[in-house]
């Protein structure tokens, strides 16, 4: 792959960025799933485009940027749910236009447009895993920020300091990058000075941008209170053994599932041997952002939480395996990993025929048939537009159901939440009574499963169960696994 396209890295990245963003939305962001945690971005992105005030009106424990951005989407295309996936769609394309540049000056333009594909391919060939989430829009800004770092010239200060804006909306989207963002200012200190000054400069004034804009919305000091609430209460309860998953994986996606709890020490092992063994100090600087991206992940090293960060790791481990390689076999090699790129996209592109339409008001889905008949059950028991409860985590049925919040929590994490917690939301509902209630079914044994490290004391919310049974009457119940549980309707004497 010699021609010119290929030695044109910024029209690659362009195309990488497209090819990366338009594939991800077509292929993935019709897919019906009701996860944990998407349903917490999509509902604070609503609630701000309807004039709430994110830490002042509802409860929030990360940076403001992804409530920002899907709060745009839904004041662009309301409540259907494919649409505010463009949030991580967008963000795919950006990872993948910037690992194309992440091993660039280690083993070329060739390797890193395969590289990317590659990687790109994995990640379409798991679709439910391309849900909104707060970790794809800063690994975005991450891969971004370093792509500049590697391959801009150091005299730039223009670039290098917007290398240290990027950063600084990682802060501001997923708080924990700010370990990266300071690990990276030490290495470039150590080692790349001229850079350094223009990289804090756009660093410090991006977060200060970004607080400012906080501060004009009387949101800084509640966004400060929301951080030392993670502080106090999200590290213990999410913390992870390395590499675990929480469910039965199958073998066709092993390797997916895992990967990247498998390419994150054995890139860094590779590499470091490869740079000391051939006394080649080009892997130098990408061995160190690697190194500085795995300080963002803490607590959470579940195989789930490493997926998001995998990008770089997996560009050195394939940009090391690419150096190995004889230069008569580099041909077959990049041969293989077309091939390998296609099939995985094509794997994704037949998905549909092996799923059925769900039609839901948050838009038509793909999912399992066994889905039509849970949404269908739902919509049934709770009408478009009622207000409800969800109860304790399932935030995701929110939007599936078009329904309205009344509490300041969107959910609450047994494990996590405190007293204090459970206390705001009684209050809540007992001022506002929601018309629904929907009770997930939350045995010990799947908090213990989900969050192994989670206080036992902090499992059940008895106060507002108590007030739920005292006030609502049970219904209809899903046994479904992932959307296991019961509806329940306020009683005739409490309306």
């Amino acid at each position: 792959m010699t021609s010119t396209f290929v030695r044109n890295p910024i029209l690659i990245a362009l195309l990488l960025f497209f090819a990366g963003a338009l594939l991800s939305f077509h292929l993935t962001a019709n897919y019906f799933g009701v996860s944990l945690d998407e349903g917490i971005y999509l509902n604070g992105g609503q609630r701000i485009a309807s004039g709430e005030s994110i830490y002042v009106d509802f409860f929030a424990f990360i940076g403001p940027v992804i409530y920002w951005i899907q709060a745009g989407l839904y004041s662009i295309f309301g409540g259907r749910l494919p649409s505010l996936r463009w949030s991580t769609a967008i963000s795919v394309g950006a990872i993948v236009a910037g690992l194309s540049f992440f091993v660039r000056q280690i083993s070329g333009t060739t390797c890193g447009l395969l590289g990317s594909l590659v990687w790109l391919g994995v990640w379409l060939d798991l679709p439910n895993r391309m849900e909104v989430n707060h970790r794809w829009v800063s690994m975005a800004f991450f891969a971004l920020a370093t792509a500049i770092l590697l391959c801009a010239p150091a005299a730039s200060k223009l670039l290098n300091a917007l290398a240290g804006v990027l950063l600084a909306f990682a802060i501001f989207t997923t708080p924990s990058f700010a370990v990266s963002a300071l690990m990276i200012a030490g290495y470039l200190a150590f080692r790349e000075r001229p850079r350094c000054r223009a990289f804090l400069s756009g660093l410090i004034l991006g977060c200060l941008g970004l607080a400012g804009i906080l501060a004009v919305c009387g949101q800084l000091v509640p966004f400060m209170d929301g951080m030392v609430w993670a502080a106090q209460n999200y590290v213990d309860a999410n913390r992870f053994p390395y590499g675990r998953f929480p469910n039965e994986v199958p073998k066709r996606y092993f390797l997916q599932v895992y990967m990247g709890a498998i390419v994150i020490p054995s890139s860094i092992v590779a590499a470091t041997l490869y740079a000391w063994l051939k006394r080649d100090s080009r892997l130098v600087a990408p061995i160190a952002y690697c190194l500085a991206l795995f300080g963002a992940t803490y607590p959470k090293w579940d195989a789930y939480s490493l997926h998001f960060v995998s990008g770089p790791y997996f560009m050195l481990l394939f940009a090391v395996l690419y150096l190995l390689i004889p230069n008569p076999l580099k041909n077959l090699a990049e041969g293989i990993a077309l091939i390998l790129f296609a099939y995985l996209a094509l794997s994704t592109w037949m998905l549909p025929d092996r799923l059925t339409l769900i039609p839901t008001r948050a838009g038509t889905l793909m999912g399992a048939e066994v889905n039509v008949e849970v949404i269908e059950t739902l919509e049934k028991a709770i009408p478009p537009k009622s207000t409800l409860l969800v109860y304790p985590y399932l935030t995701g049925l929110y939007t599936f159901l078009d329904a309205r919040l009344v509490t300041r929590y969107d959910f609450l994490q047994p494990g996590m939440m405190g007293a204090r917690d459970e206390q705001i939301m009684l209050d809540d509902v007992t001022k506002h009574p929601p018309q629904f209630v929907f009770w997930q079914n939350f045995p010990d044994e799947d908090v213990v499963r989900l969050w192994p490290s989670s206080n036992p004391s902090k499992h059940r919310f008895t106060k507002l169960e108590n007030w739920i049974r005292a006030n609502y009457d049970p219904g209809v119940t899903i046994p479904v696994s992932n959307v296991r549980g019961q509806v329940w309707a306020r009683k005739q004497s409490n309306r």
